[in-house]
């Protein structure tokens, strides 16, 4: 799907998905919940070891 354009550059062919666009986003997606693990991951190790601690 999409439409011709026709313009003072010519006739070029626009596309009516932009998957750039689409797979940025899923980059940027995929790149926050990475981070929001590693997040979550340090968080628990950090409490454990405060944990542990407090228990001797």
């Amino acid at each position: 799907m999409g439409v011709y354009v026709i313009d003072e550059r010519g006739v070029h062919w626009r596309p009516a998905i932009d998957l750039n666009r689409i797979v940025l986003g899923g980059q940027i997606v995929g790149a926050t919940a990475v981070t929001a693990v590693a997040a979550a991951f340090a968080v628990k190790a950090v409490a454990t070891a405060i944990a542990g601690a407090a228990r001797r």
